[in-house]
């Protein structure tokens, strides 16, 4: 109960520009033992999942399961020590790119109005002034596209082409100062997870033990003794050699 409140509250603090639709928590095996949402999300059965547990690299899948929707899938394994479970995020990246798209829109006209008056106004080499800050720019665009978030546009002279560049490194900065964040939040979360498991770990351990041995001889009690005793007749059971009790007054 504590871990999938954990969670839901982990849920509940996303970014709302990249909103954290539902985040479950799989064991060793892929079965779901934690949920922030109500749907079958994160069920060992479900083919992401399947993937996710086996693999022991942080994965990403993107899908789209409805005409309005667009949703990014991304599993972290959880480490402690051991390879222990594997944790599941699914983000809405709707509202991310049709930010993204917006401004890819917003720089091309700017940059073939740009384009376009320079070369029916300026000679050759006036042109070539203007047309390499340009590339450059595209460069670096295409680069943050292509998922380089440490591209930069270089900003040469003062100028429109110069604000555009400024404009764009500091939209290129605002991006990669966000991935960072959210990357050292699930770093932080990850940690906690594993510091929590540990201690439901260490108490499960003491139950056991507890329920095994006589709390004033420590000595194993009496189901510890009828467990090894139906292990034994099984063991015969199967090798067929012969079973000696000795009982000791």
């Amino acid at each position: 109960d504590g871990l999938d409140g954990y969670l839901t509250q982990l849920a509940r603090v996303a970014d709302p520009r990249l909103p954290l639709d539902v985040v479950a928590m799989l064991d060793h095996r892929g079965r779901r033992v934690a949920h922030s949402g109500a749907t079958s999300f994160g069920v060992g059965s479900s083919p992401i999942a399947e993937q996710a547990w086996r693999s022991d690299e942080a994965l990403w899948w993107r899908g789209s399961p409805s005409s309005h929707k667009e949703l990014l899938t991304v599993s972290m394994p959880a480490v402690a020590g051991y390879r222990w479970g594997t944790l599941l995020a699914r983000f809405d990246i709707t509202r991310v790119l049709e930010e993204a798209a917006m401004m890819r829109i917003l720089l091309i006209c700017a940059i073939a109005v740009l384009t376009l008056t320079v070369v029916a106004l300026l000679n050759f080499g006036l042109a070539r002034t203007v047309i390499e800050p340009i590339e450059a720019l595209a460069h670096a665009a295409g680069a943050l596209a292509a998922g380089d978030l440490s591209a930069r546009a270089a900003v040469r002279s003062e100028g429109e082409i110069s604000d555009l560049a400024g404009t764009f490194n500091v939209m290129a900065l605002e991006i990669q100062r966000r991935r960072t964040s959210l990357e050292a939040q699930v770093r932080e979360r990850t940690a906690t997870l594993a510091e929590v498991n540990a201690q439901l770990e260490q108490a499960v351990q003491d139950l056991a033990e507890q329920a095994r041995t006589d709390e004033l001889t420590g000595l194993v009690n009496r189901r510890a003794f009828q467990e090894h005793l139906a292990f034994e007749m099984r063991r015969t059971a199967r090798s067929g050699n012969p079973l000696s009790l000795l009982a000791l007054d």
